[in-house]
């Protein structure tokens, strides 16, 4: 082969290497090229989801805070409404309170048929008629029975015994007197038989009774606070004790049984209302003092003593009432020693079965006789200068008590 074809040879060759070269460049560039792309397209699938993690968890949070605030906007919704809750704010009920009641005459005595007499003429619903509103628009009204509802004639020796006829408890029933304590001086006039016959007669009238080692628990419809909101009335139980100071028994221990047995019971109020051994004073003695504290020290919530005849003052003791002496209220004597009387009233809050702080009460000062030259057994409200001069008396004798209360200001 001359050097002519020799040199075309290998200018050919030369330039099909070339080629080779070129495209093993392209090749290698394309896979290169493919390999930047995949790790492109892969950096940006990571990055995406990663976005997508994070706009996810953006989303989970945003959801999670409107949900949180939609809760915090119900609550908040939901909180004046609660608060609106009428039984939130307690059951009010109102107790009014007044002495000695004598339905009975002391066949004895000269001037033993005033009451009767009355009854005879005038009916059933004269003795309280001036005092009728008040027991009737509070919720409930105790007194203390003097003397025996029975036709035994088997009387005690003692000078003094009253006795009444059966058909007398519609002085109380129509009234709006709703229980009596039985517990004074007075209970045993007709001895044991004429007790047990009182019992029975004020059960059958329907009149609520308590008193020595018998307690009365009475379910009191009360009144809630107004709030704009219609709503069904409340019920609060009331349990009652009475206490004969002068009890031939152990009156304090029984007492506190009684208040034991009430609580158990599931009393909300307890009230004790007591007969004291002291008669004509003014001031309540230690012995007094001792056994009304003794009493609110072991859960009693009012008490209300009935005795003395005069009235006394009123004590706050460890934020309960102590009304001393109401004074009488009805009596059969023709020329009682002392007119004055006192209505005491008290109203109540009760909130999940507790009484809630000082509770509001009320002094009406009344006179046991509307005549004031003879007795004419039926009491009334006073007015003016003579209403002052009671409530004034009051105040006075409550200055001498330590927690003693003082006069509304004006």
């Amino acid at each position: 082969m001359d050097n002519r074809s020799q040199r075309q040879r290998q200018k050919q060759l030369a330039e099909r290497r070339r080629a080779m070269a070129i495209q093993r460049g392209i090749r290698i560039g394309a896979i290169l090229l493919a390999l930047v792309l995949a790790i492109i397209s892969l950096t940006q699938s990571c990055a995406l989801r990663r976005d997508m993690k994070e706009l996810a968890a953006q989303l989970r949070e945003k959801k999670l805070a409107q949900a949180q605030q939609e809760i915090l906007a119900a609550q908040t919704v939901a909180e004046p409404e609660e608060s609106q809750e009428p039984l939130a704010q307690g059951i009010q009920v109102t107790l009014s309170f007044v002495g000695d009641i004598m339905l009975g005459e002391d066949d004895n005595r000269e001037d033993g048929r005033l009451v009767q007499d009355l009854y005879e003429e005038r009916g059933a619903s004269y003795f309280f008629q001036n005092v009728r509103s008040i027991f009737e628009g509070d919720d409930l009204t105790t007194a203390s029975l003097v003397g025996s509802l029975t036709t035994t004639d088997i009387r005690r020796s003692w000078d003094d015994a009253y006795r009444a006829e059966l058909g007398y408890t519609e002085v109380l029933t129509g009234s709006g007197i709703d229980a009596v304590t039985v517990a004074n001086a007075h209970a045993l006039d007709y001895s044991d038989e004429g007790y047990v016959d009182t019992l029975a007669n004020l059960d059958n009238a329907g009149i609520q009774r308590f008193g020595f080692d018998d307690t009365a628990r009475v379910g009191v419809t009360g009144v809630l606070p107004a709030t704009g909101v219609t709503v069904p009335a409340g019920s609060v139980t009331v349990g009652f004790l009475g206490v004969y100071q002068r009890s031939e028994t152990n009156y304090e221990a029984q007492a506190l049984q009684d208040i034991e047995a009430l609580k158990e019971q599931g009393a909300d109020i307890i009230v004790a209302v007591v007969s004291w051994y002291s008669e004509q004073a003014n001031t309540p003695d230690d012995s007094q003092i001792l056994t009304a504290h003794k009493l609110i020290d072991n859960g009693v919530d009012l008490v209300v003593g009935i005795q003395p005849y005069v009235l006394q003052g009123v004590e706050i003791y460890h934020g309960k009432y102590i009304a001393y002496s109401i004074g009488s209220f009805m009596t059969a004597d023709a020329q009682p020693q002392s007119t004055d009387s006192l209505i005491f009233q008290q109203t109540f809050t009760v909130l999940d079965g507790a009484v809630q702080g000082l509770a509001d009460f009320n002094l009406i000062p009344c006179s046991i006789s509307g005549n004031s030259g003879k007795n004419d057994c039926c009491p009334i409200i006073l007015e003016g200068s003579e209403r002052q001069r009671v409530l004034d008396h009051i105040y006075d004798m409550s200055v001498e008590l330590d927690g003693g209360v003082s006069p509304p200001e004006e």
